[in-house]
């Protein structure tokens, strides 16, 4: 990107109200950040210095008490429907208002920082995937590491820290460094400072298991705050589950198993099926729903499948080129 970029002091007049509004919008909006979206984003910020200073309050303050208390206040006029419609902040104008009442943190200037080495190293998509049957580990530059499960895709920018799973499942190890890891899967994003994640996109639905550490996840503008052995899964209509595993159950697909507790079939035939070169099927959509419990190799599918025709009085028969369960 060419042309000057915005000092990077904290000091300076006090952005306004509507700056601090623009800037939760490019902080707080649930989309991925793409090559065009991050070029659009510094465009912004090269334009006033005092843009620097609104998205850098937003951002070290979006968990500050005095915000929460702001949006807290906010939240009952919301819910009022005599309230005026000109009259019902949203989400976005209390988190300015929020911030115009708290005090600016002196020095907190890293993020921006980071931005202008952005500037000089400019973000790119590297795209790494498996086919069906192979598992890949990918070491990354920050110190960190992927592991992709069978049939598997996702994108990592290089720069900026962040992937999108396109398809199948990932594990993701974080190293610690200025500013955290964000991963996204449909709805679900993901954030992570250090630790490990596993995401998964499966029969519809992405599952989410904090490994180690911790991370938080946002779903539909709400939040959740995970610690090691956490799993939120977000269903294909939309529902959100929140449950304990074990993380080595988890991970367990790094070995060549795939370890469930009560597990829907249609997840876990679509697993299998990562590592299959035949196709496999359930004989009726309503048979996805089954919850399935037990360890399984995932690089004998057609065995693992038969074990749980056998294990839940199924039938298994072939079907063209494939085996289908019913």
């Amino acid at each position: 990107m060419t042309g000057g970029s915005p000092p990077l002091s904290p000091g300076g007049s006090p952005p306004s109200e509507a700056m601090l509004e623009a800037a939760a919008d490019w902080v707080l909006a649930d989309e991925p950040w793409t090559p065009a979206r991050q070029a659009a984003f510094l465009a912004w910020l090269a334009a006033d210095p005092a843009h620097a200073r609104a998205t850098e309050q937003v951002r070290a303050l979006w968990k500050d008490p005095a915000l929460a208390q702001a949006l807290a206040e906010v939240a009952p006029a919301a819910a009022n429907d005599d309230v005026p419609r000109p009259f019902l902040a949203s989400r976005r104008r209390a988190l300015a208002a929020g911030i115009a009442g708290v005090a600016a943190l002196a020095g907190a200037g890293a993020w921006l920082r980071q931005v202008a080495q952005d500037r000089a190293a400019p973000d790119r998509n590297d795209e790494y995937a498996t086919a069906i049957g192979q598992r890949r580990e990918v070491a990354l530059a920050d110190g960190g590491a992927l592991v992709l499960d069978a049939a598997s895709r996702v994108t990592v920018g290089t720069a900026g820290r962040r992937l999108d799973l396109l398809a199948g499942q990932v594990a993701v190890r974080v190293a610690p460094a200025g500013r955290p890891w964000r991963a996204q899967a449909r709805s679900l994003a993901v954030e992570a400072a250090e630790g490990a994640f596993i995401l998964d996109r499966s029969a519809g639905q992405v599952d989410l298991t904090v490994t180690a550490g911790r991370a938080s996840a946002r779903v539909d503008d709400r939040h959740h705050d995970l610690t090691a052995g956490d799993r939120l899964v977000v269903a294909a209509g939309g529902g959100v589950v929140r449950d304990r595993v074990d993380p080595g159950d988890a991970d367990a697909f790094r070995q060549g198993w795939l370890v469930v507790r009560d597990q829907r079939l249609d997840v876990v035939v679509a697993h299998l099926a990562r590592y299959s070169p035949r196709s496999l099927a359930l004989a009726r959509p309503d048979l996805g729903k089954l919850a399935v419990s037990g360890r399984f190799r995932l690089d004998q599918p057609a065995d693992s499948l038969r074990l749980i025709a056998g294990l839940y009085g199924l039938r298994l028969g072939e079907s063209g080129d494939g085996l289908r369960l019913g």
